[in-house]
């Protein structure tokens, strides 16, 4: 039971930072400067995308009018597709001035593939206005992204179901319900 309770705990206390999901940019964001054509208004499996065609080196580029304090955030997550047969998409990602760090999360063609790439040594203690993620393989690529966010907590990987891992909720709702039930079974 106590097990419980702390898991409870810790995923309630996980923290994220939305940027970008079903064609409306949060907290500031905006996507500008970037080095290939790019739709933030673009249709792909029924959502509102980002849609971004890059060549090996291109980027995307998410950037907000102020800085932001990066230091509770441990990964940033998104959503990607692309559409070309026979090729193994490269991205890598970085934070502010912080290095490249590649993706290494297994993704397939013209599936939806959430990814989660650990940028803590970029945003320990930090804060920093800008993003970018980056095509690292030989070929043009259109590339499909959404629910791009920061969070604390690593979450799934790997091909998803729109149903259960596009929903709006976040959870805190389910997490107070959870905590006064376990208030109330704790006092009887």
């Amino acid at each position: 039971m106590f097990g419980v309770f702390i898991s409870l705990i810790v995923m309630c206390l996980a923290e994220e930072r939305l940027v970008y999901k079903n064609g409306i940019f949060s907290n500031g964001y905006q996507l500008k400067a970037s080095t290939g054509y790019t739709s933030t208004t673009a249709e792909y499996n029924n959502n509102i995308v980002i849609y971004i065609m890059l060549s090996q080196n291109g980027y995307a580029n998410f950037k907000t009018s102020a800085p932001i304090d990066m230091t509770k955030f441990k990964y940033l997550s998104f959503i990607v597709s692309w559409e070309q047969d026979g090729c193994n998409l490269g991205l890598a990602v970085s934070v502010g001035d912080g290095q490249k760090v590649d993706v290494t999360g297994s993704m397939g063609v013209n599936k939806l593939n959430r990814i989660y790439v650990d940028v803590s040594q970029s945003t320990f203690n930090t804060t920093s206005s800008t993003f970018r993620i980056y095509k690292t393989d030989k070929t043009d690529s259109n590339i499909y992204f959404n629910d791009v966010k920061f969070t604390s907590e690593k979450g799934n990987e790997g091909v998803y179901s729109l149903s259960t891992d596009m929903d709006n909720n976040d959870g805190s709702v389910i997490c107070v319900i959870v905590a006064l039930a376990l208030l109330v079974l704790g006092l009887f």
